[in-house]
């Protein structure tokens, strides 16, 4: 859960939970007490990091920036850091001042979103393929995957497929509708 973070990690953690921005205590204010239906923690230690808001269950780490990370050697650190937590196996969303001081709604939306699509059993499962003659079941079947995947879904007709076209696919669904 701490991956590795160091005592000083800790220790600067908990400054930062006395300390928090006015946007961090609005966020921590919708996060905790499971409105989501998942537990966060504030300024939590990770590695070298301290994410501002991290949920365990969902390998979740929300960052709420102020102007500084308009800077661009500060987007550099940031691009820098999401990539070491993305190497852990974390995902990493970030949302600006502004929009936690003034959009509150927005955030509300997408973090429930975002939450049901880490949740999602189709979670991690790449590229799908489906197999099939392509009628209007099959159309909506696909517009489903593809909203629950993030368009990572591509349709064959079954007579019109070849070896070739199907190396680069993680997952398959054979769909055996009407005409087959």
């Amino acid at each position: 859960m701490f991956y590795g973070a160091s005592k000083l990690i800790f220790q600067k953690a908990e400054e930062l939970r006395k300390n928090m921005t006015p946007a961090e205590e609005i966020m921590w204010g919708m996060l905790k007490g499971n409105q989501f239906d998942v537990k966060f923690r504030r300024q939590h230690p990770i590695s070298f990091y301290i994410a501002d808001f991290y949920c365990h269950e969902l390998k979740l780490v929300i960052e709420i920036d102020g102007s500084v990370h308009d800077l661009e050697k500060v987007k550099i650190n940031d691009a820098i850091r999401e990539n070491d937590l993305y190497e852990l196996g974390l995902k990493v969303i970030r949302f600006t001042n502004n929009d936690v001081l003034y959009n509150r709604e927005i955030i509300k939306e997408k973090m429930q979103e975002i939450i049901r699509d880490l949740r999602s059993p189709f979670r991690g499962l790449g590229r799908i393929l489906v197999f099939d003659n392509y009628d209007s079941f099959t159309y909506n079947l696909v517009h489903l995957v593809e909203k629950i995947t993030n368009g990572k879904v591509d349709v064959f007709r079954s007579d019109q497929v070849g070896l070739a076209d199907v190396a680069g696919y993680d997952k398959f669904i054979l769909w055996p509708g009407p005409g087959i």
